[in-house]
Order: structure tokens, then sequence, then C-alpha cells
């Protein structure tokens, strides 16, 4: 509204004083003061044809915990628009956190992505953008378009790439297959058999210098315990991000190992018990994603009584394996010592 004033103080005085001095070049600078307002003009008749919207993607992997988001701004007219200005909220589904700011871009060209850079924990995040403005090419008049985007992104914890091994150890110290866990290691279990690709499977299944002789992808079988069924389940009253990062890549190195992984926790506010199927390509993402949006509370051993092979997760950072104690992280330090720890049972 200012601007408006001021400019409209400026142009008339203007005109006003040419025309009682006759004088030519106040008459002339009256008619230079027009640009703005046939700038504005143009701004007006540009607003509809400003498309935002934002980039398709749902999983944000966070670097050094920074979060980024695009947005994309399309003016579909050949006249340029100097500036947006928009106001952005977040909003953190899963820990209710809340944070607003006000950010400013200057366009180029007729397609431009916004990229937002946000420091920000794991969570479901709810982003939206509004108050949107759009500047002249002088900066001087604004239009508001009066439209709400929202996206929402599903920010996952960090994880260590672990890959898990099931053996036991016998007396003469051959080891079989079954009754040891060991996190960190290279081993897998013994490779039984050569398949073509299916969809679904694991790229790191891949047998690739097979593959390349063959001229088409062929896949490894593994043998137990990668066909049997394993449950991870999870037992916690707090939403700490180093448990759920724990919890991340454990599950991430259990679905790499076993066929059958089941995830199971009660949700803390409802009290419903979940069980969910890990499989196919990208399903941790896709257990974890759940995960976010119900969290997990304190779960009796009675509830999965009836349930064998359980790798069982505390909240504070101690493991079980069918009942038995096996390792305790300590806080501040769970991530190094789960690539250096082996777990035996």
């Amino acid at each position: 509204m200012i601007p408006w004033i001021v400019y409209g103080f400026l142009f008339f005085g203007t005109v006003y004083g040419g025309i009682i001095y006759h004088s030519s070049s106040l008459l002339f600078l009256a008619g230079v003061l027009l640009l703005p307002l046939f700038l504005y003009l143009l701004l007006l008749a540009q607003r509809p044809l400003l498309k935002l919207w934002t980039a398709e993607k749902k999983y944000v992997l966070m670097a050094d915990e920074e979060m980024s988001l695009k947005l994309i701004a399309h003016n579909q007219s050949p006249l340029p628009i100097r500036r947006l200005r928009l106001r952005l909220t977040m909003k953190n589904l899963t820990t209710g956190e809340r944070r607003r700011r006000k950010l400013s871009y200057a366009l180029g060209g007729r397609r431009t992505n916004l990229l937002i850079e946000e420091k920000a924990g794991y969570g479901i995040w709810e982003v939206s953008w509004d108050r949107i403005r759009m500047y002249d090419l002088l900066s001087f008049f604004h239009i508001r378009k009066w439209k709400r985007i929202c996206c929402e992104a599903v920010c996952l914890p960090k994880k260590q790439e672990v890959n898990l091994v099931c053996r036991r150890e016998e007396g003469d110290g051959k080891p079989e297959s079954h009754g040891f866990l060991a996190v960190g290691t290279k081993d897998r279990t013994e490779i039984c058999q050569i398949r073509e690709y299916r969809a679904g499977d694991r790229p790191s299944d891949i047998h690739w210098k097979l593959s390349a002789k063959r001229e088409q992808l062929q896949v490894k079988e593994y043998g137990s315990p990668g066909g049997s069924r394993m449950t991870l389940a999870l037992s916690a009253d707090q939403r700490e991000q180093e448990w759920m990062e724990l919890v991340y890549s454990l599950l991430s190195g259990c679905a790499n190992l076993f066929r059958n992984l089941f995830l199971v926790w009660k949700e803390e506010k409802t009290g419903t018990l979940w069980e969910w199927d890990v499989h196919g390509q990208g399903g941790e993402m896709i257990a974890m994603e759940l995960l976010l949006r119900h969290l997990p509370g304190k779960l009796s051993r009675q509830e999965l009584v009836s349930l064998e092979d359980v790798l069982w997760v505390e909240g504070d950072f101690s493991f079980y394996w069918d009942r038995i104690k096996i390792h305790a992280f300590s806080r501040g330090h769970v991530m190094e010592e789960l690539m250096e720890t082996e777990l035996t049972l």
C-alpha cells in the first residue's frame, strides 16, 4: 500500500507542476513515471500464467542433517518476472516440530528450479508455501498470488550399510547356518543356485559377472537362513533420533539377508499391534515410513509368544534374541559400535 501512495503523490505532483508551470520537462517526467504502472499491468496479466508445483520426490535423504526440497516455477509468459517472495511453513508430523520463514527467489528464464535447503531431523514433514508475491522488473510493485502449495516429504534417518550373517558353532568348531549373528561382516550364507532376474529382486543379489557373460541379469539364490522367516520386534517409549537410526540400519541389513522379514511394533497412541511384511526392492524405506507415522510404544513379550526367531530391540539400545540378552549399545556411540560389534547367541 505504501509504494502506491508514494507513487501516486509523485506522479500527480509532477503532472500538476508541469501543467501549472507549462514545463515540458516535468510533463516528460510524468510520462516516464507511467512506466511502473505499465509494468504493473503486465504483471497483473502474468499472474495466471505463473505455475508453481513441487518436484515428484517423496523420500528425502539427509546429508549432514540437511533436507533439500525442490519447488518448480514455470512462467508461461514470454515476459519476465523479477522476483518471487513466499512463506515456507514446515511441520514435522512425527515429532510435532514447527517452523516458518520467508524466502525470496530471483526468477531466471521460463522455468526455474527453486531449491529449499533446511536443517531438519528425521520424520514426516508437511511442507507448504503460501503468501506468494510476484514482483515487477523494478521490484517496486507486487501482486499476491493466493495459492497454497503443499507436499509431504519423508525424511529418513541415517543408516549404516551393514550385512548380517546367521550361523551356529557346534562343539567341533564347525559353523552351521543358525544361531550366530554378526553385524558389520561382509560374508553371507552360501549360494545355492543362480536364476534369472525377477521383478522385486535386490540389486545386491545380482551376479554381475555371470550376467555380463550371459547378457541377461542373473540373481544369486542364498541358502539358509536367507530363505527363513525373521521378526524384528521394537519396544520403545521414546522417539530418540539415534534409536531410529539404529532401527533403520538393522531393518536394511535384515532385509538384505532374510527373504521373509517382518517388522512388529505396538503403536504408541492407539495401542494397535503392527506386523509389516518387508519385501521387495526398497521395502525397508516403506517400512520405515510406516514406523515414523505410527511411532512405537512399549510392547509386551506375551503378545509375541507364538513367534520364533525374534530379534528384540528395546528403547535402551539393548538387543534380545529369543528372550536372551545378547548386547547393549551405549548412547552416543551406537552407530560406531554397530559397525564393530559382533553379536553372539
